[in-house]
C-alpha cells in the first residue's frame, strides 16, 4: 500500500524542514551578530571621535585663552637697512644661552613703513 511510503515521506518532509529551520536559524544569528559587532564598532568609534572633538575643542580653547593674553610688541625698523625677506623676531635663551624664535605669534611686517608687532608670551632681549 502507499500509506507507509506517505508516512515516510511526510516523516522526511518534517526532518528537512526542520534542518532548514535550524539552517536559517543559524544563517540569521550569524548575520544578527555580524550587525552588532559592526554597530558596536560604530558607537565606539563615534564615543573615540566625540572624546577627540572635545579634548580639540578644550585645547583650542585653552591655545585661543594663551594667545588672548600674550604680550604685543611693536617695533620700527630702520629705514637704512635693506630687507629682502620679512625680519624674524628672536629672543635670548639665558637657560641654553643662544638666540631662539619660539614663543612669536601673530607676526606682522608692514613693507612700507618697516613697522613689525609680534605678540610673545616670553619677556626679555628681543
Amino acid at each position: 500500500m502507499n500509506l507507509p511510503q506517505v508516512e515516510e515521506d511526510a516523516d522526511e518532509l518534517a526532518a528537512r524542514l526542520k534542518r532548514e529551520e535550524e539552517l536559517k536559524l543559524a544563517t540569521f544569528n550569524e548575520e544578527y551578530e555580524k550587525r552588532i559587532s559592526a554597530l558596536i564598532f560604530i558607537e565606539i568609534e563615534l564615543v573615540s571621535f566625540a572624546s577627540y572633538f572635545m579634548f580639540c575643542r578644550l585645547f583650542f580653547r585653552s591655545f585661543l585663552h594663551k594667545v588672548e593674553t600674550l604680550n604685543g610688541q611693536f617695533f620700527s625698523l630702520p629705514k637704512t637697512a635693506l630687507w629682502f625677506e620679512p625680519p624674524i623676531p628672536v629672543r635670548w635663551d639665558e637657560e641654553s644661552r643662544i638666540w631662539v624664535d619660539t614663543g612669536f605669534y601673530d607676526m606682522k611686517f608692514n613693507e612700507e613703513s618697516l613697522h613689525l608687532s609680534v605678540r610673545t608670551t616670553n619677556f626679555g632681549t628681543l
